[in-house]
Order: structure tokens, then sequence, then C-alpha cells
């Protein structure tokens, strides 16, 4: 169980109640274990701090900076905070809230990364799911997400559109277009 400051639970009770549309936005996409089947926590105290997500089975903080974090003053006490989480051994991140709301895939890949290292996941339904490694992958876009391919050693493509897909499997590669 993570020590804090006993104080800090109403606060933080007060602040799930409260979230900024780009915390709403992030919570909708890492609650119910979404991703990885990893469990997220909003708003949680540790230590002298509250973070504004955290997963334990990784170790991960999660903050979202608005605009009131650009001030010298609160970059201070940012770093301040972030030393403190590391000193716990918590690996933090941190997106402004601009990243949220216009590169959502990319936040939630920066997660996964951290989550998983080298990891490579598919999108099914509103969750992420981690597909087989392979030290060599290929991925085709399916919708919103990417899909591992099964990798040959010696592939032959044809494209298709603005695409390529793979062909029956030659000792020779060859590659055509078509469309």
């Amino acid at each position: 169980m993570l020590y804090y400051k006993k104080h800090l639970k109403k606060y933080s009770r007060q602040l799930r109640k409260n979230m900024t549309e780009a915390e709403k936005q992030l919570w909708s996409k890492v609650r119910n274990k979404q991703l990885e089947k990893c469990q997220f926590y909003r708003q949680k105290p540790i230590g002298d701090f509250i973070v504004d997500f955290y997963c334990p089975k990784s170790g991960l903080v999660i903050e979202l900076d608005g605009g009131q974090h650009y001030d010298k003053n609160m970059e201070e006490r940012d770093k301040s905070r972030d030393g403190y989480m590391k000193k716990l051994g918590f690996t933090v991140l941190r997106f402004s809230d601009r990243e949220v709301f216009e590169n959502m895939e990319g936040v939630l890949e920066k997660i996964l990364n951290e989550i998983s290292p080298n990891p490579s996941f598919s999108k099914r339904g509103n969750s992420f799911q981690r597909n087989e490694i392979s030290p060599n992958p290929s991925f085709s876009k399916r919708g919103n997400s990417f899909q591992r391919n099964e990798i040959s050693p010696n592939p032959s493509f044809t494209k298709r559109g603005n695409s390529f897909q793979r062909n029956e499997i030659s000792p020779n590669p060859s590659f055509s277009k078509r469309g």
C-alpha cells in the first residue's frame, strides 16, 4: 500500500468529481483495464502529492498539464514533484492538455510503451490488446489501429491502392502494382 498524507484523500475525491476535459478524455481510454489489462487510478494520493493517473502494475504516473503548468513557479514545482516520484521508483509521463485533445493515439502509444517494453498492439473494440512479439514485425493499418502481420523471410507484395498486400511466399520475392 502506498503512503500518502491522509488529508489529501478528501481533496483527491473532489478532484475526481471535477476533472478537466483532458482528464476526462484520457480517463475514458485507460479506465476499466483497457490498456494491456492494467488498472489505472485517477487523482491518486501518493506521499505529499495527488497525481492525475497512476498504474501500480507498471509504476507509471501520468500528469496532464494545462496552461497553468507553464508558469515559471509551477514548472519548478512540477520538477520537484517529478523528482519525488522518481525517488519512489515511479516513471513519470507528462502530456499537455493539447496533446490529449489533438493526438490521443500518440499519447496512448507512449503510455503503452511504458506499460510494456517492445509492444505490438491492436485495437479491439474500445481497448488495446498486445499481439505476439516478433523480432521483425510488420503491420497493417485496420481502421484506427495497427495489426501485426505474419512474418516471412522472403515475402512478395502486391500494391493495392495506397497499401501493399502480401502475396503467396516464393523463394524470390516479387513486387507488383495493381490498381
